[in-house]
């Protein structure tokens, strides 16, 4: 059913822009203006590395009124009003809604990003503008939300329509393009309105040119001679991406369960050229558990992504896995386990499961079936996906939605389980890489229970810049070998930066980043060792932290901070392995630097853990 709505602080840009403006929160709720058709920049990218690439981009157009509008063509223009692309619709019919989707969108960016996903393109809140809201509160917009996109869906998301077109960044950056620079592009759309009338939608959209990821120090280069890195090389890549698959509407099957998803329709041969042009070298394909329904789609992802796979990047087969919680609780997730409570008594929380062979169970597509067995235990999880020589990755573990809130059955290496943890997820920006994560990764360590730092942008639509893991690879580039890497922790998290820690006696003994070190409890007692950070952060100023940890401490130590850290090199920290006790079972370090730059670049080490036994 068609309805008119009152949204908040629903403003519109000009006529020559064509989308709403973001809004003040709290403000009153006008009416909005009907007979509207807006493009919606939901498929665009914001970032890339690679200015000679050609990549699929999309974007949305919505029609708020009330009558059926013809779509004629969609152009796509440079800075200069140069043709990039056309896209004949054939005079395709866009009926109305009144305002119902604009209302979803609304609601959407009223709650937290972590549920939304709706961390980029805001139409009305900017995101530092959001207000905080109660649980109750909460809740009560998600039921809302969630009635909206279920009404919009029994009428066939008609009023939506995305419109997928290629872009060559040759001819938006030019021949001879500058890291920074930021180049506009224009989207129009031609349509004929209620009354017969030849109309025009835009919307304006910027892209910028990114430098490529910094290289190691050429001290740390140099070291390398002769060893067993000598002949490696680092790849980038993203350990969480969603694609079509993961969509309530224009999906590749649709997905009920993801009612929130509404934007992108990217396949995952869409999102390789993307991530290619952003300077990647692979990437997991992670589609919800509850979004796949049986063997034979599974086996449809895994083909798919075999099928994709060439020399120089590499598709992980891999799914987000919903896994039931077990043990005691800490801290509460008030949005999905208050709903999942109700079905099975107990929380939920989110892995990635990757290079996997089979279907891995994990809820069932439809409402709340992301509560719906059969679903597994996390450490049952962990052990199918092991034995199948995959990994796992606790996904978003600290955060307020389908997060790790059962920490005493949770393992990880020590316990031949779970390898890494997903600290940084989402965005490109340092606020975005949630404190929460971290500080969950941080507890795990000091309670013995050992990962590696991991990171993933949770994409839902294009790809985009966040902090890409950066695995070593010693020998041949394919799926294998990065999952190697993984377990053994030849990693690190950096949207920029190059950052590595190493560890060295006075005996000539020294390990690399990543792996564990045994060492007797017979050991000196503080044993002293030299803590080595290679980095290299090009032209940024920063602050470059050093710390060491051990089980049963009750918190990091952090060993030093050097200021104003710019260009490359290694600092050196002098330090030891603190004495042991029965509590402490192992010793860990790891490096991180911030720069004070903007937009903020940042880079956070694997550790090194001595294990004392």
């Amino acid at each position: 059913m068609r309805r008119l709505v009152s949204l908040a602080s629903f403003l519109l840009l000009s006529l020559t822009a064509g989308i709403f403006s973001p809004a003040e929160a709290g403000a009153p709720e006008p009416q909005i203006g009907l007979g509207e058709v807006h493009v919606l920049p939901f498929g665009m990218m914001e970032h890339v590395r690679d200015s000679q690439a050609t990549v699929p981009m999309q974007v949305q157009l919505y029609n708020q009124g009330e009558l059926y509008v013809q779509l004629q063509s969609l152009q796509v223009f440079n800075a200069d009003h140069q043709l990039l692309s056309r896209v004949e619709l054939q005079n395709e019919s866009l009926p109305g809604d009144g305002g119902m989707m604009a209302d979803a969108y609304y609601l959407m960016e009223k709650l937290d990003p972590e549920f939304s996903h709706r961390w980029k393109h805001r139409i009305f809140i900017p995101l530092e503008e959001r207000p905080e809201l109660t649980p109750e509160e909460a809740s009560i917009l998600q039921r809302r939300l969630l009635d909206t996109v279920a009404e919009v869906k029994r009428d066939g998301g008609e009023q939506m329509h995305n419109v997928r077109f290629e872009v060559d960044l040759a001819s938006v950056f030019g021949s001879n393009p500058s890291v920074g620079d930021e180049q506009l592009m224009l989207v129009e759309l031609d349509y004929y309105n209620p009354e017969g009338e030849l109309s025009r939608a835009s919307t304006s959209h910027t892209i910028q040119l990114l430098a490529p990821y910094l290289p190691p120090p050429s001290s740390w280069t140099a070291r390398m001679n002769g060893s067993s890195r000598s002949s490696g090389a680092w790849y980038a890549g993203d350990f969480h991406v969603h694609n079509c698959r993961d969509e309530a509407t224009n999906g590749c099957p649709d997905c009920d369960a993801e009612a929130l998803n509404t934007t992108g329709s990217f396949s995952n041969a869409d999102l390789k050229p993307q991530f290619q042009a952003l300077g990647l070298d692979f990437f997991s394909t992670t589609t919800h558990s509850y979004c796949i329904n049986n063997i034979s789609e599974f086996d449809a992802v895994k083909a798919e992504s075999e099928n994709l796979d060439e020399a120089g990047f590499r598709i992980l087969c891999g799914t987000e896995l919903t896994t039931r919680e077990a043990g005691s609780q800490s801290g509460s997730d008030p949005y999905f386990d208050a709903q999942c409570l109700l079905v099975f008594h107990g929380g939920i929380a989110h892995y990635g499961g990757h290079n996997i062979t089979s279907r891995k169970p994990g809820g069932e597509d439809g409402w709340l079936g992301y509560c719906l067995d059969p679903m597994m235990h996390a450490v049952n999880q962990a052990k199918r996906v092991n034995e199948e020589g995959g990994f796992m990755i606790a996904n978003h573990p600290g955060g307020n939605m389908i997060s790790n809130n059962s920490v005493a059955m949770f393992k990880g290496i020590e316990g031949g389980m779970t390898v890494a943890c997903e600290v940084w997820n989402a965005d490109n920006t340092l606020e975005h890489m949630s404190p929460a994560h971290k500080s969950w990764w941080i507890s795990r360590l000091l309670e013995g229970k050992f990962t590696f730092p991991a990171s993933g942008s949770d994409t839902h639509d294009a790809a985009h810049e966040f902090g890409s893991t950066h695995v070593w690879i010693n020998g041949t580039f394919d799926d294998a070998a990065v999952g190697t890497s993984m377990r053994e922790g030849t990693l690190y998290l950096s949207n920029g930066p190059f950052l590595s820690v190493s560890l060295a006696d006075n005996h000539g003994h020294r390990k690399e980043m990543g792996g564990v070190i045994f060492a007797s409890r017979s050991l000196q007692h503080d044993y002293p060792v030299t803590v080595e950070a290679p980095y290299n952060v090009g032209t940024d100023v920063g602050t470059l932290r050093v710390y060491r940890g051990g089980t049963g401490d009750s918190s990091e130590t952090l060993l030093r901070e050097f200021q104003n850290v710019t260009g490359q090199g290694t600092l050196q920290v002098l330090s030891s392995i603190p004495n042991p006790n029965h509590q402490r079972r192992g010793v860990w370090y790891r490096t991180e630097f911030e720069s004070s730059g903007n937009p903020q670049k940042s880079a956070y080490s694997s550790i090194i853990i001595v294990a004392l036994r």
